[in-house]
């Protein structure tokens, strides 16, 4: 996860001031395809290491105030074009 993160910051920098997660892990899947292979590479043990993954990523934004802050949450669609409700963020001033 410590190598995705210069990867979600650019990502974070791309995206509108408000965004998802989901919308966060497409850019960063579609932005640095080589970075997000190996963070799920690393998660190669785990039953659903998308899910280990992207979990993973939300509890990295949730920590992350001077990037980005909470403002709530949606249904939206993830990667595997599966609808859930997912976190809201909005990028720190």
């Amino acid at each position: 996860m410590e190598n995705l993160i210069p990867a979600i910051t650019n990502a974070i920098n791309n995206l509108a001031d408000e965004f998802t997660t989901h919308e966060l892990i497409i850019q960063v899947a579609k932005s640095e395809q080589h970075a997000y292979i190996q963070a799920l590479h690393d998660h190669l043990e785990s039953e659903k290491p998308f899910q280990s993954l992207h979990s993973k990523i939300g509890k990295f934004l949730a920590q992350s105030n001077h990037l980005v802050n909470s403002a709530g949450s949606k249904r939206d669609v993830d990667i595997f074009g599966q609808s859930s409700d997912n976190a809201i963020w909005k990028k720190s001033a």
